[in-house]
Protein backbone atom coordinates (compact mmCIF):
# COMPACT_ATOMS: atom_id res chain seq x y z
CA UNK A 1 0.00 0.00 0.00
CA UNK A 2 3.24 2.31 0.99
CA UNK A 3 4.69 1.61 -2.55
CA UNK A 4 0.62 1.99 -4.18
CA UNK A 5 0.80 5.47 -2.59
CA UNK A 6 4.14 7.05 -2.88
CA UNK A 7 4.44 6.11 -6.74
CA UNK A 8 0.89 7.67 -6.78
CA UNK A 9 0.14 4.24 -8.59
CA UNK A 10 -3.84 4.75 -7.00
CA UNK A 11 -4.13 8.39 -9.55
CA UNK A 12 -4.55 5.64 -11.99
CA UNK A 13 -7.50 4.51 -10.88
CA UNK A 14 -8.52 8.15 -10.90
CA UNK A 15 -8.07 8.78 -14.68
CA UNK A 16 -10.00 5.68 -15.62
CA UNK A 17 -12.79 6.77 -13.40
CA UNK A 18 -12.99 9.90 -14.96
CA UNK A 19 -12.69 8.46 -18.17
CA UNK A 20 -15.08 6.21 -17.67
CA UNK A 21 -17.75 8.26 -15.48
CA UNK A 22 -17.94 12.01 -17.94
CA UNK A 23 -18.04 10.92 -21.47
CA UNK A 24 -21.79 10.57 -21.50
CA UNK A 25 -22.74 13.62 -20.12
CA UNK A 26 -21.40 14.94 -23.23
CA UNK A 27 -22.53 12.31 -25.18
CA UNK A 28 -19.10 10.87 -26.26
CA UNK A 29 -18.40 6.92 -26.36
CA UNK A 30 -15.85 5.48 -23.08
CA UNK A 31 -12.57 5.71 -25.10
CA UNK A 32 -11.42 1.98 -23.73
CA UNK A 33 -8.74 2.56 -26.12
CA UNK A 34 -7.00 5.68 -24.91
CA UNK A 35 -6.69 4.51 -21.02
CA UNK A 36 -3.85 2.58 -21.09
CA UNK A 37 -1.94 5.68 -23.24
CA UNK A 38 -2.67 7.93 -20.18
CA UNK A 39 -2.19 6.01 -17.47
CA UNK A 40 1.23 5.37 -19.01
CA UNK A 41 1.54 9.40 -18.95
CA UNK A 42 0.48 9.60 -15.85
CA UNK A 43 2.88 7.31 -14.42
CA UNK A 44 5.71 8.90 -16.51
CA UNK A 45 4.91 12.64 -15.45
CA UNK A 46 4.17 11.49 -11.70
CA UNK A 47 7.40 9.58 -11.47
CA UNK A 48 9.55 12.25 -13.80
CA UNK A 49 7.94 14.70 -10.70
CA UNK A 50 9.82 12.99 -7.73
CA UNK A 51 13.11 12.59 -9.75
CA UNK A 52 12.96 16.02 -9.10
CA UNK A 53 11.40 16.83 -5.60
CA UNK A 54 14.16 15.90 -3.34
CA UNK A 55 14.40 19.21 -1.67
CA UNK A 56 10.91 19.37 -0.61
CA UNK A 57 10.40 15.91 0.11
CA UNK A 58 13.34 15.00 2.37
CA UNK A 59 11.20 17.48 4.42
CA UNK A 60 7.35 16.53 3.50
CA UNK A 61 7.56 12.90 3.27
CA UNK A 62 11.38 11.71 4.58
CA UNK A 63 10.21 8.04 3.81
CA UNK A 64 9.24 8.56 -0.36
CA UNK A 65 12.42 10.93 -0.37
CA UNK A 66 14.58 8.13 0.86
CA UNK A 67 13.39 5.50 -1.79
CA UNK A 68 12.95 8.06 -4.56
CA UNK A 69 16.96 8.81 -3.61
CA UNK A 70 17.86 5.34 -3.99
CA UNK A 71 15.89 4.55 -6.93
CA UNK A 72 16.71 8.20 -9.06
CA UNK A 73 18.41 6.41 -11.65
CA UNK A 74 15.48 3.67 -12.37
CA UNK A 75 12.91 6.39 -12.03
CA UNK A 76 13.91 8.59 -14.70
CA UNK A 77 14.51 5.59 -17.05
CA UNK A 78 11.00 4.55 -16.06
CA UNK A 79 9.50 8.34 -16.39
CA UNK A 80 11.45 8.39 -19.69
CA UNK A 81 10.12 4.70 -21.13
CA UNK A 82 6.19 5.23 -19.74
CA UNK A 83 5.81 8.32 -21.77
CA UNK A 84 7.36 7.44 -25.02
CA UNK A 85 5.34 4.51 -24.49
CA UNK A 86 2.37 6.61 -23.92
CA UNK A 87 2.95 8.71 -27.03
CA UNK A 88 3.49 5.26 -29.35
CA UNK A 89 0.21 3.65 -28.33
CA UNK A 90 -1.95 7.06 -28.62
CA UNK A 91 -0.83 7.41 -31.96
CA UNK A 92 -1.74 3.78 -32.60
CA UNK A 93 -4.85 4.00 -31.01
CA UNK A 94 -5.73 7.87 -31.18
CA UNK A 95 -3.92 9.32 -34.35
CA UNK A 96 -1.89 12.24 -35.11
CA UNK A 97 -4.14 15.17 -33.71
CA UNK A 98 -4.98 13.53 -30.16
CA UNK A 99 -1.21 12.40 -30.06
CA UNK A 100 -0.07 15.96 -30.85
CA UNK A 101 -2.60 17.11 -27.56
CA UNK A 102 -1.20 14.35 -25.58
CA UNK A 103 2.42 15.63 -25.95
CA UNK A 104 1.60 18.43 -25.44
CA UNK A 105 0.20 17.98 -21.65
CA UNK A 106 3.40 15.51 -21.52
CA UNK A 107 5.60 18.23 -22.33
CA UNK A 108 3.96 20.91 -19.26
CA UNK A 109 4.24 18.14 -16.98
CA UNK A 110 8.08 17.64 -17.95
CA UNK A 111 8.60 21.63 -17.48
CA UNK A 112 6.72 21.64 -14.37
CA UNK A 113 9.17 19.06 -12.66
CA UNK A 114 12.77 19.65 -14.50
CA UNK A 115 14.91 22.88 -14.18
CA UNK A 116 15.12 23.77 -18.32
CA UNK A 117 16.16 26.92 -19.84
CA UNK A 118 14.96 29.41 -16.88
CA UNK A 119 16.74 27.03 -14.13
CA UNK A 120 13.62 27.09 -12.42
CA UNK A 121 10.75 24.28 -12.38
CA UNK A 122 7.10 25.43 -13.46
CA UNK A 123 5.74 24.50 -10.38
CA UNK A 124 8.15 27.27 -8.47
CA UNK A 125 6.27 30.15 -10.48
CA UNK A 126 3.57 32.00 -8.36
CA UNK A 127 0.16 30.06 -9.18
CA UNK A 128 1.33 28.08 -12.10
CA UNK A 129 2.00 24.84 -9.54
CA UNK A 130 -1.64 24.35 -9.24
CA UNK A 131 -3.22 25.30 -11.85
CA UNK A 132 -0.95 23.36 -14.74
CA UNK A 133 -2.49 19.92 -13.32
CA UNK A 134 -5.67 21.37 -13.00
CA UNK A 135 -5.52 21.61 -17.09
CA UNK A 136 -3.37 18.60 -17.77
CA UNK A 137 -5.77 15.92 -16.01
CA UNK A 138 -8.92 17.16 -17.96
CA UNK A 139 -7.32 17.57 -21.19
CA UNK A 140 -5.36 14.26 -20.92
CA UNK A 141 -8.38 11.95 -19.82
CA UNK A 142 -11.32 13.94 -21.86
CA UNK A 143 -10.34 15.93 -24.50
CA UNK A 144 -7.32 13.55 -25.75
CA UNK A 145 -9.54 10.54 -25.71
CA UNK A 146 -12.95 11.70 -27.29
CA UNK A 147 -12.01 14.78 -29.49
CA UNK A 148 -15.19 16.31 -28.44
CA UNK A 149 -15.40 20.19 -28.22
CA UNK A 150 -18.84 21.11 -26.79
CA UNK A 151 -20.29 23.31 -24.04
CA UNK A 152 -21.13 19.89 -22.34
CA UNK A 153 -17.60 18.64 -22.93
CA UNK A 154 -16.09 21.84 -21.86
CA UNK A 155 -18.18 21.82 -18.34
CA UNK A 156 -16.72 18.19 -17.87
CA UNK A 157 -13.42 19.37 -18.39
CA UNK A 158 -14.33 22.66 -15.46
CA UNK A 159 -15.66 19.74 -13.55
CA UNK A 160 -12.60 17.49 -13.00
CA UNK A 161 -9.93 21.03 -13.12
CA UNK A 162 -12.03 22.31 -10.33
CA UNK A 163 -11.56 18.85 -8.21
CA UNK A 164 -8.11 18.79 -9.03
CA UNK A 165 -7.16 22.35 -8.40
CA UNK A 166 -8.87 21.69 -4.79
CA UNK A 167 -7.08 18.45 -4.14
CA UNK A 168 -3.23 20.07 -5.61
CA UNK A 169 -4.20 23.24 -2.74
CA UNK A 170 -4.82 20.88 -0.28
CA UNK A 171 -1.56 18.75 -0.67
CA UNK A 172 0.25 22.26 -0.79
CA UNK A 173 -1.59 23.13 2.48
CA UNK A 174 0.47 19.95 3.74
CA UNK A 175 3.50 20.19 1.87
CA UNK A 176 3.56 24.07 2.81
CA UNK A 177 7.25 23.54 4.60
CA UNK A 178 9.15 22.12 2.24
CA UNK A 179 7.97 24.26 -0.57
CA UNK A 180 8.77 27.30 1.03
CA UNK A 181 12.70 25.64 1.64
CA UNK A 182 12.54 24.71 -1.98
CA UNK A 183 11.21 27.82 -3.57
CA UNK A 184 8.22 26.99 -4.47
CA UNK A 185 5.50 29.95 -4.44
CA UNK A 186 2.50 27.57 -3.85
CA UNK A 187 -0.91 29.57 -3.02
CA UNK A 188 -0.54 27.90 0.63
CA UNK A 189 3.07 28.71 0.85
CA UNK A 190 2.41 32.37 0.22
CA UNK A 191 -0.98 32.77 2.12
CA UNK A 192 -1.75 30.12 4.12
CA UNK A 193 -3.95 27.69 4.26
CA UNK A 194 -7.28 29.05 4.80
CA UNK A 195 -6.51 31.94 2.29
CA UNK A 196 -4.88 29.20 -0.40
CA UNK A 197 -8.65 27.17 -0.18
CA UNK A 198 -10.60 30.20 -0.68
CA UNK A 199 -9.27 30.59 -4.46
CA UNK A 200 -10.41 26.65 -5.27
CA UNK A 201 -13.55 27.15 -3.26
CA UNK A 202 -14.39 30.78 -5.17
CA UNK A 203 -13.47 29.20 -8.54
CA UNK A 204 -15.96 26.14 -7.48
CA UNK A 205 -18.74 28.44 -6.99
CA UNK A 206 -18.29 30.07 -9.53
CA UNK A 207 -18.60 27.18 -11.89
CA UNK A 208 -22.02 25.81 -10.18
CA UNK A 209 -23.17 29.18 -9.99
CA UNK A 210 -22.48 29.28 -14.13
CA UNK A 211 -24.21 25.51 -14.40
CA UNK A 212 -27.10 26.36 -12.52
CA UNK A 213 -27.67 29.51 -14.82
CA UNK A 214 -27.62 27.23 -17.88
CA UNK A 215 -29.86 25.03 -16.23
CA UNK A 216 -31.96 27.91 -15.19
CA UNK A 217 -32.80 30.28 -16.25
CA UNK A 218 -31.73 29.57 -19.48
CA UNK A 219 -32.57 26.31 -19.94
CA UNK A 220 -29.64 24.96 -21.69
CA UNK A 221 -29.04 22.12 -19.69
CA UNK A 222 -31.27 19.10 -17.90
CA UNK A 223 -31.62 19.93 -14.10
CA UNK A 224 -29.46 16.77 -13.59
CA UNK A 225 -26.28 18.70 -14.60
CA UNK A 226 -27.09 20.41 -10.64
CA UNK A 227 -25.86 17.62 -9.42
CA UNK A 228 -22.09 17.47 -11.28
CA UNK A 229 -22.24 21.27 -10.81
CA UNK A 230 -22.80 20.97 -7.19
CA UNK A 231 -19.56 18.35 -6.76
CA UNK A 232 -16.80 20.70 -6.45
CA UNK A 233 -18.03 23.01 -4.01
CA UNK A 234 -18.30 19.94 -1.34
CA UNK A 235 -14.34 19.00 -2.14
CA UNK A 236 -12.76 21.94 -1.42
CA UNK A 237 -15.58 22.15 1.58
CA UNK A 238 -14.17 19.23 2.69
CA UNK A 239 -10.52 20.49 2.35
CA UNK A 240 -11.66 23.62 4.80
CA UNK A 241 -12.75 21.34 7.13
CA UNK A 242 -9.05 19.38 7.20
CA UNK A 243 -7.29 22.35 6.63
CA UNK A 244 -5.34 22.38 10.29
CA UNK A 245 -5.18 18.18 10.19
CA UNK A 246 -3.42 18.34 6.74
CA UNK A 247 0.31 18.65 7.25
CA UNK A 248 -0.36 16.16 10.37
CA UNK A 249 -2.08 13.05 8.71
CA UNK A 250 -0.31 12.96 5.17
CA UNK A 251 -3.25 10.15 4.54
CA UNK A 252 -5.97 12.97 5.03
CA UNK A 253 -4.85 14.26 1.57
CA UNK A 254 -4.92 10.93 -0.08
CA UNK A 255 -8.69 10.01 1.17
CA UNK A 256 -9.28 13.76 -0.23
CA UNK A 257 -8.63 11.96 -3.33
CA UNK A 258 -10.51 8.91 -2.56
CA UNK A 259 -13.19 11.08 -1.73
CA UNK A 260 -12.87 12.28 -5.37
CA UNK A 261 -12.79 9.33 -6.92
CA UNK A 262 -15.47 7.79 -5.58
CA UNK A 263 -17.85 10.71 -6.51
CA UNK A 264 -16.91 9.89 -9.89
CA UNK A 265 -19.37 6.23 -9.87
CA UNK A 266 -22.58 7.91 -9.05
CA UNK A 267 -22.08 10.51 -11.63
CA UNK A 268 -21.07 7.68 -13.96
CA UNK A 269 -24.00 6.06 -12.96
CA UNK A 270 -26.36 9.57 -13.39
CA UNK A 271 -24.78 10.08 -16.76
CA UNK A 272 -25.78 7.24 -18.38
CA UNK A 273 -29.55 6.74 -16.79
CA UNK A 274 -30.16 10.79 -16.57
CA UNK A 275 -28.58 12.53 -19.55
Amino acid sequence: MQFIVNNRIYLGVGAIAVMWAMPPWFGAEVAWTAMLPVLMAGLGVYQFNRVFDFVEDQINDPGAYAQAYRSRTALRAMAVAAMVTSLLLSMAFQGYAATALLAVMLLSGVLYSAPFLTRRRLKQVAGVKNVIPSLVWPVATLVHPTGVLTLESMLAVGLIACSVFTIEVAWDVRDRRGDRIAGINSFAAILGPTKALVIPLAASLTYALFVALLVTPLGRLPAIWLFPGMLPALSVGIALLWKDSLAASRGLSHVLVLINMLALVPLGIAGRWGV
